[in-house]
Order: structure tokens, then C-alpha cells, then sequence
């Protein structure tokens, strides 16, 4: 189902809003044919930006790692299938990344490949078909090997990476790995390195924080073995075995395709991953969503409204 509209992010809009109002919604036409000969006091979005939003809304029909780590699932499966209407504020952070990994795939590196797009089927047990699943990492690079994702937040983790993004980035290299086709701008391209030959050395994130940015690699506490033979616990770049990625990995992408496959029903009599919490499509609240604003807190009534 499409995004259907959005809030008028006119600053006369923002001035009557107060609880208990429904407020004043455009059509994605609307909004554009609006902002575009506006002038600058009649909204906080100017055009090009309320066109780079409406631009990078992406509507897809496929399963992929960001979908299965970020955010909250009931809300995504939510947003996939029920028309909605959202505010240009809840994209300005979309927006921002957008921007930033534009400009960082035209500064990538020699023996790198940015933001392309990896797709590999997996066959989980007990569904019939197998289910194609995807991943774009930001930056994959050979000589040496490494795969990394770039990260906006006003507030970058303090010591290690957030573990959705630890999964994120273990479970693309895994994808990259096993990929069966990929796609630039939605093209097929000719791959410029062995996929099936490539091992990561290194998976890291790096946070863009207000004022520098913080890199952060995988790692875990192992034992390893000094010159002198001794035993020592020490943290290294870690790379998980694929037994360990496909024992996280598979129930998430089992879940996620009987959540798009069954909504509006609930299709579990018992928790599964990525859909904590007490059963329904409403949001399950604190602590299992610590979100301030996931589609699921609106669903099923506040998706959408008739213009008052």
C-alpha cells in the first residue's frame, strides 16, 4: 500500500496543531505543487527537501536486513500493507542518512563497492518456497576485506555498536557471501570482486555523531595464545560462523514472511523473533518497543484519516 499523504508541513499548520485536532493532510502531489513556488516563510521544507524525502520512500516487495533490524516489525509489516499518512519530520532522519551516504559513495576508496544491492534465496523449514531475502551495505572493500555501514544519530553508543546494527552488518556479509544476483540503481552490474571467495576481515559502523565521527568494529572476547604460550582472553574483529548467523537469522526471515503473508491476522499462538510482546498488530509498549512513534502506536486508527 503507498504512503497515501502527508501532513501540510506549512508553518500555518504547525501553528494549530493541539491535541485532539486531526490535522490537515496533502497528497504527495499536493505537497510538491505547493512547496514548489512557495515562498520561504511558508514552510520549514523547502522543496528540493520535501522532494528528496518523498524520493527516498522506498515501497518494496522484498524482504531485507533492514527490514529485519531496524525499527519496529509490527510497524514495518504495518507500513507495507495499510495506507498511511506521516509527517515530513518523521523522514528528516531517512533524509539525512540518504544525503550522507550519497556523498560518501562518490569519496569511496580504491578496491571498494558502495551501496549496492545483494539478493540470495535461503529455504527455512517448514515453508514450501524459499524466500528471497536482500541487503545494500554502504561500503564492502577487498584488499583488505571489510564490510561497514554508516550510521547518523545525535548520540553514538558509548563502547560497542548497537547490537541491531552488529546483526545488521554480520547478517549483509553473510548475503554478500551466498548472493546469487545484484543490482546497482536497480540494474544488474558486473560484480567487481568473488563474491563466493570474499571473507571479511573486519564488519564495523561508523556513528556520524553532531560533532566527529565514532567507528566501532564487531568484536568479542576470546581466548588466544601469547608468543610465550600463554592463554589470554583479549577482544577481536569478530566474523560469526554461518551455523550461528542462520540460527538468528532464518527465524527472523521465517517471521517476517508470515507477518506480510497474514496480516490483518495474527499468525502465531506464541512469540516468535522480532515480534515480542503481547499477540496483535497493535504496539506492545515499553519494554518490548522503546520507539516513540512506531507505526504500530497508530495502528488500527490512526493510519489514516479523512481531511477535516
Amino acid at each position: 500500500m503507498p504512503l497515501v499523504g502527508l501532513v501540510d508541513p506549512s508553518y500555518d499548520e504547525r501553528e494549530e496543531d493541539e491535541p485532539g485536532r486531526l490535522p490537515r493532510w496533502m497528497t504527495l502531489h499536493e505537497v510538491l505543487e505547493a512547496s514548489a513556488t512557495a515562498d520561504p516563510s511558508w514552510s520549514p521544507w523547502p522543496y528540493e527537501m520535501l522532494n528528496g524525502a518523498i524520493s527516498e520512500w522506498q515501497e518494496r516487495d522484498y524482504i531485507s536486513t533492514s527490514l529485519l533490524t531496524g525499527g519496529c516489525s509490527r510497524g514495518k509489516v504495518i507500513e507495507r500493507l495499510e495506507d498511511i499518512i506521516l509527517t515530513v519530520d518523521e523522514m528528516y532522519a531517512s533524509l539525512r542518512g540518504t544525503l550522507v551516504h550519497r556523498a560518501l559513495q562518490f569519496a569511496s576508496r580504491p578496491n571498494s563497492l558502495a551501496e549496492a544491492r545483494f539478493f540470495t534465496t535461503v529455504k527455512l523449514p517448514g515453508l514450501r518456497e524459499s524466500i528471497e531475502v536482500s541487503c545494500s551495505p554502504d561500503i564492502i572493500t577487498w584488499n583488505p576485506n571489510s564490510l561497514g555501514d554508516y550510521k547518523v544519530t545525535e548520540s553514538p553508543p558509548s563502547r560497542y555498536p548497537w547490537k541491531g546494527h552488529t546483526n545488521q552488518v554480520t547478517w549483509n556479509q553473510y548475503i554478500v557471501r551466498h548472493a546469487e544476483r545484484w543490482t546497482m540503481n536497480d540494474q544488474p552490474f558486473d560484480l567487481p570482486f568473488d563474491n563466493r571467495a570474499w571473507v571479511p576481515e573486519h564488519l564495523y559502523l561508523v556513528y556520524l555523531g553532531p560533532k566527529r565521527p565514532e567507528t566501532m568494529e564487531v568484536m568479542k572476547t576470546i581466548d588466544v595464545k601469547t608468543p610465550t604460550n600463554r592463554t589470554v582472553r583479549r577482544r577481536m574483529p569478530y566474523i560469526a560462523p554461518d551455523k550461528d548467523i542462520e540460527a538468528a537469522l532464518f527465524p527472523r526471515i521465517k517471521a517476517m514472511s508470515q507477518a506480510l503473508a497474514s496480516y490483518p491476522e495474527w499468525p502465531w499462538d506464541e512469540e516468535v523473533p522480532g515480534f515480542e510482546g503481547p499477540p496483535g498488530w497493535a504496539c506492545p509498549g515499553s519494554p518490548w518497543c522503546k520507539l516513540p512513534n512506531c507505526t504500530a502506536k497508530r495502528w488500527p486508527n490512526g493510519l489514516w484519516w479523512k481531511n477535516p
